[in-house]
């Protein structure tokens, strides 16, 4: 017979059992989720879950309502300038528009290559084509016209060409201590050295400035004045040695209103 303690020690281990094997069976198995059962009624771990595999993404072929080209650029404001230019579109001045030149400091927006003038019917070529502004282009086809008349009155005999020379360049001024920039930098001037008549004869501006009295002598102190009435800046034989040879004509804004001459 067993001893009453002894008797109570057991008592309480098998207690201590049952309660673990209770326990055992009710609690929660934390891998119970990556368990699956299968066909044969034995489990095994479960295959790891697979990520969800993405949308395969492809480029979508373009509709009528998706247009692929690029949004057009606005016009630059030089263009319409061009566009504007009444002596050029009336006819007045032979030419066309060219894309706006920036060379550093030089350049214009607004720039025409001017090939001649239209005079009444006739055209009157350019020895040179000149690179000019429309205020340049204008103030020359309007020149050109006047000389035709007088060219008429005095010689028996219609303008047919003007030799013209330099137009846009960038450069210096010539013949001036500043050493400030020509306006042919910006297409604003042009250089004239003589005219040829619809006879044939030539009147050059170094070879028949002098003497004053002479028929050509008449008509390039004609051309001089007639330039002084139309462009801001007038330069010729008498101005200095760098003009002895041509007439320098160009529109420099002088004085508040731009409207300032200067003729020599």
């Amino acid at each position: 017979m067993q001893s009453p303690s002894l008797a109570l020690v057991t008592l309480i281990l098998l207690s201590a059992a049952s309660a673990a094997q209770d326990n055992a069976q009710t609690a929660p198995d934390p891998f119970a989720s990556q368990i699956t059962i299968v066909n044969n009624g034995k489990s095994e771990p479960a295959a790891p879950a697979m990520p969800t595999p993405r949308p395969e993404v492809r480029p979508v072929a373009p509709t009528s309502d998706q247009p692929t080209e690029k949004p057009e650029q606005a016009e630059p404001a030089t263009q319409a300038e061009q566009a504007s230019c009444p002596a050029l579109k009336n006819g007045t001045v032979i030419g066309e528009m060219i894309a706006p030149i920036s060379e550093g400091r030089c350049g214009t927006a607004s720039p025409i290559l001017m090939t001649g003038v239209k005079v009444g019917r006739r055209d009157i070529p350019l020895a040179m084509p000149a690179t000019v502004t429309c205020g340049v282009a204008t103030a020359v086809a309007d020149w050109v016209a006047v000389l035709d008349a007088q060219a008429q009155e005095l010689t028996d005999s219609p303008l047919a060409s003007v030799t013209s020379g330099g137009s846009m360049v960038c450069r210096a001024r010539i013949g001036t201590r500043s050493g400030g920039v020509s306006e042919h930098s910006f297409a604003n001037a042009l250089d004239v050295h003589g005219f040829i008549l619809g006879d044939g004869r030539v009147i050059d501006v170094l070879k028949d400035w002098r003497p004053s009295d002479a028929l050509e002598g008449q008509f390039l102190r004609f051309a001089q004045q007639a330039a002084c009435e139309r462009f801001n800046t007038v330069l010729g034989p008498d101005a200095n040695a760098a003009h002895a040879n041509h007439f320098h004509v160009d529109a420099k804004c002088r004085g508040d209103d731009c409207a300032g001459r200067y003729c020599q």
